[in-house]
C-alpha cells in the first residue's frame, strides 16, 4: 500500500496539533491528537508495501528448497518472487537458518542483482539498516549488500518513503556506517528526535532498526537538551519504538550524562527499574543484540550508579530511623555507592508507620526490607560487597559483625527473619589491624574510624 498524499498531509497536520497541544487546556484533546498521530505514523511506517510474510514464506518455501539444492533458481527468477523474498531474507519460518545467515547469502545477492527491479530497495534498506553489525553474518555479504544499495539508490527517482530517506543519508549509512554521524547531521537541526525524524521522513518502522536506534542513542549524547528524553510521554515512545536494547543504551548514556544533577536521579532510577530491573540482578543489565553491545560497558556503569543511589537512599532512612548517632553514617556514606547491595531489617509494621510515603525511592526500599516477625522498634542494617557482608544494628550497640555471605545467617536471609538478634552472633571475636581474618565483630571505640577503613582496605578490599 503506497501512502496517499492525503495521509501525508493528514499526518502532518496532526503533528502540528500535537505541537500546540501544550497551550491546550482540555487533556483529553491532547490524548485524542496522540492517539491520531500514532496512527497515522503507524500507516506511514506501512508504505514499503509488505506483503503477508506468513503467506509468502508458504509460498516461496518449494522454489527456495529447490534454488538451495540445486543451484538453479527456476521460479526464484521472476520479480515478483524475489521482491517477496527480499522481506523473508532474516524470516526462520522460510528457512532455518535464515538465509542471511546461511553460506547462501551471497548467492542470493548475486540473484537479486541479476534481476533486479527498485522494488527490493525498501526491503534490501531495512535488512541492512536492521543487521549492519550483527557478528554472526557474513561480513562480505552485509558490504557487498550496502554496495549494491548505495549504487542502486544513486539512480532511484522514485517517491517511496524508506528509499527516499536512505538516498539523502546514503554516504553516512552505507558507506560509513556510521550512525553518530548521522545523529549529528539530525541534531544541527536543533529540534528533537521525534521531529528530526519527521523532518527527514524516518519512519517509526526505520527508527526501530539496529542503525537509528544508535543514531538516537548517539542523538542524545550530543543533545543540548538531554532531559528531554526523560519526560514520560518522550521515554514511552521510545520504549514503544521495538527493540528493548534502545532504552537500555539510551538510558545508559543519560545516566552518564546526568549523574552529577541530583534532581534527575529519581527519574533516572524510576527509569532504571522499569528498562533493566533492580540492578542487584546483573543478567538484566546487558544488550542483547549484536548492535547495541558497544553499549554495555556504559549499562554496566550505569548499573553501578543506580544501585549506589539506591544504595544511599537505604541508608539514608536506616540513619533516620536508628538510635546511634555517633559518625557511623558519615563513615558507611562513603563505602555504600560501592557495596553490591544493602538491606534494611526491621518490622513491617514499622517500616508502614515510619515510612515517608512521599519518597519516590518507597518501592526500592521496599524491595530491600527484611520483615523482622518478632516485635520490636530496632533496625538492621546488612551490608553485601563481594564475599562479605556487614551487619550494623540501629540501638546503641558497640559492634558491627562481619560474617561470610555463604554463612546461613546472610546466605538463607530471605525476605523475612524470625527476630533481629539472630543477625548479632556475640560469640565472635573481635576484629582489629592485627587479627582482621575471618568472621568477627569490630568495636566502634574510640579512633575506629581508623582501624575500621584498615579492615575494609585489607579484608574485603575495598577502599574509598
Amino acid at each position: 500500500m503506497k501512502c496517499t498524499e492525503a495521509a501525508i498531509e493528514a499526518a502532518a497536520t496532526a503533528r502540528a496539533l500535537a505541537r500546540d497541544a501544550a497551550q491546550l487546556p482540555s487533556a483529553g484533546t491532547k490524548a485524542v491528537l496522540g492517539r491520531t498521530l500514532r496512527s497515522l505514523d503507524s500507516l506511514l511506517s506501512r508504505e514499503i508495501g509488505a506483503p503477508d510474510l506468513k503467506t509468502a514464506a508458504q509460498q516461496l518455501n518449494g522454489p527456495v528448497q529447490v534454488w538451495l539444492q540445486t543451484g538453479n533458481p527456476g521460479e526464484l527468477s521472476s520479480p515478483r518472487m524475489l521482491r517477496k523474498l527480499c522481506y523473508l531474507l532474516d524470516d526462520s519460518d522460510l528457512v532455518s537458518p535464515t538465509l542471511i545467515s546461511s553460506g547462501n547469502a551471497r548467492g542470493l545477492l548475486a540473484l537479486l542483482e541479476s534481476n533486479w527491479r527498485d522494488t527490493y530497495l525498501s526491503p534490501l534498506i531495512m535488512v541492512f539498516l536492521d543487521k549492519f553489525e550483527e557478528p554472526a553474518l557474513d561480513r562480505y555479504f552485509i558490504k557487498a549488500l550496502a554496495d549494491l544499495l548505495q549504487n542502486r539508490l544513486s539512480a532511484y527517482k522514485g517517491e517511496r518513503i524508506v528509499p527516499k530517506m536512505a538516498r539523502s543519508f546514503s554516504w553516512l549509512i552505507f558507506a560509513k556506517w556510521d550512525p553518530a554521524g548521522l545523529a549529528r547531521q539530525m541534531a544541527e537541526q536543533g529540534v528533537d528526535w521525534f521531529d528530526a525524524c519527521e523532518e527527514e521522513g524516518v519512519t517509526t518502522q526505520v527508527q526501530a532498526t539496529a542503525f537509528f536506534g544508535c543514531c538516537l542513542i548517539e542523538f542524545a549524547r550530543i543533545s543540548v537538551t538531554p532531559t528531554s528524553f526523560l519526560r514520560e510521554e518522550t521515554f514511552d515512545r521510545i520504549n514503544r519504538i521495538g527493540s528493548q536494547d534502545i532504552p537500555k543504551a539510551l538510558l545508559a548514556v543519560l545516566i552518564g550524562r546526568l549523574k552529577t544533577v541530583s534532581e534527575h536521579i529519581p527519574a533516572l532510577v524510576k527509569y532504571s527499574f522499569q528498562v533493566f530491573g533492580d540492578p542487584t540482578t546483573t543478567v538484566n543489565w546487558r544488550c542483547a543484540e549484536g548492535a547495541y553491545r558497544i553499549y554495555d560497558k556504559e549499562v554496566e556503569e550505569a548499573r553501578k550508579n543506580v544501585a549506589g543511589w539506591v544504595n544511599r537512599q537505604v541508608l539514608e532512612y536506616f540513619f533516620a530511623k536508628a538510635a546511634i548517632n555517633d559518625g557511623r553514617k558519615a563513615f558507611w556514606s562513603r563505602y555504600v555507592p560501592r557495596m553490591d547491595m544493602i538491606r534494611i531489617a526491621m518490622t513491617g509494621y514499622t517500616f508502614e508507620r515510619k515510612f515517608d510515603a512521599k519518597l519516590e525511592l518507597s518501592t526500592w526500599i521496599r524491595n530491600r526490607l527484611v520483615k523482622v516477625e518478632a516485635d520490636t522498634t530496632d533496625i538492621g542494617l546488612i551490608m553485601e560487597y563481594g564475599d562479605w557482608a556487614i551487619v550494623e544494628i540501629g540501638t546503641h550497640g558497640n559492634a558491627c559483625y562481619f560474617y561470610e555471605r555463604k554463612n546461613p545467617i546472610i546466605a538463607e536471609l530471605g525476605a523475612k527473619i524470625a527476630a533481629l538478634v539472630l543477625l548479632k552472633n556475640t560469640s565472635l571475636p573481635f576484629l582489629s589491624e592485627d587479627d582482621y581474618r575471618g568472621e568477627g565483630r569490630f568495636r566502634h571505640g574510640d579512633g575506629w574510624q581508623h582501624s575500621l577503613n584498615f579492615i575494609m582496605k585489607n579484608k574485603l578490599r575495598l577502599q574509598v
